[in-house]
């Protein structure tokens, strides 16, 4: 199985769920850099985060219905602010 197939995170999402039984997959984010990544976390119940510049961009990212960041270090400065 492979994304954008949503059982492609069926092991992580069970391996999640049994550290912590309360976890949802919309309690869950998927990062990647890719439509396959963002479609494959959409059919999960997952949340997305794509990363710009790997195979999509921003304008790419939004047609897909999906939130963006330019970079992981961008993605990690939004993290620590929460």
């Amino acid at each position: 199985v492979h994304k954008p197939n949503g059982a492609a995170f069926l092991p992580t999402l069970v391996h999640l769920g049994q550290l912590t039984p309360s976890v949802t997959p919309h309690d869950s984010v998927y990062i990647g850099d890719g439509k396959g990544d963002a479609l494959g976390a959409a059919n999960a119940g997952m949340r997305f985060v794509g990363i710009e510049g790997g195979f999509l961009n921003a304008d790419d990212f939004k047609k897909l219905g999906a939130l963006s960041v330019p970079s992981v270090h961008e993605l990690v400065n939004i993290v620590e602010g929460v």
